[in-house]
């Protein structure tokens, strides 16, 4: 049964309407963190890396003793490695023991030139930056069609009232007349 009062049917089509919206939004904001994903994970984006193979100059020192409150930093070992122009560069990279000199261990290469021992986090910094674009564009959406369906029940409300406000004035002389 469909219901009575044409404002009635303007607020269900509204619903209808909007949860219709919610569900594109829904899949909008799925599409828009697939977007921001791809894009952050784009060459330059969140910094290039490149894996590069080392060779220890010089032994990895044992650790200190685990008696320590607080981690101790790595210790750090120079390292060789032959650049992408051919030529033999060195630095200094922080290692766990047990290396010896003269092994070969995988580090990273950034954009800038430095050599870091972990590879670098761009994958989980992309998730995390697609899910974060997901999550604003569902709240903007939310927001969006919340603040629709609020104007249109303040509307209807309005526009109820006027109407139960008229029919009141004609009933109420009718209504309110004393019986003798």
């Amino acid at each position: 049964m469909l219901p009575a009062r044409r404002t009635d049917r303007v607020e269900d089509l509204v619903a209808w309407l909007l949860v219709s919206l919610g569900l594109l939004a829904g899949l909008g904001a799925v599409l828009v963190g697939a977007a921001a994903h791809r894009a952050a994970l784009a060459p330059g984006r969140l910094g290039d890396a490149r894996p590069v193979s080392v060779v220890l100059l010089a032994d990895v020192p044992p650790a200190p003793a685990a008696t320590q409150r607080f981690p101790s930093p790595l210790p750090r070992v120079p390292v060789s490695w032959t650049g992408v122009d051919g030529v033999e560069q060195t630095g200094e990279l922080g290692l766990r023991a047990p290396l010896a000199a003269g092994d070969e261990v995988t580090a990273w290469l950034d954009r800038d030139g430095r050599l870091t021992a972990t590879p670098p986090q761009h994958a989980s910094e992309a998730v995390a930056f697609g899910v974060g674009a997901a999550l604003a564009t569902a709240a903007a959406a939310w927001a969006l069609l919340n603040g629709m369906w609020v104007g249109v029940r303040r509307a209807t409300a309005a526009r109820n009232d006027a109407a139960w406000t008229r029919e009141w004035t004609r009933v109420e002389p009718v209504w309110s007349r004393q019986v003798h």
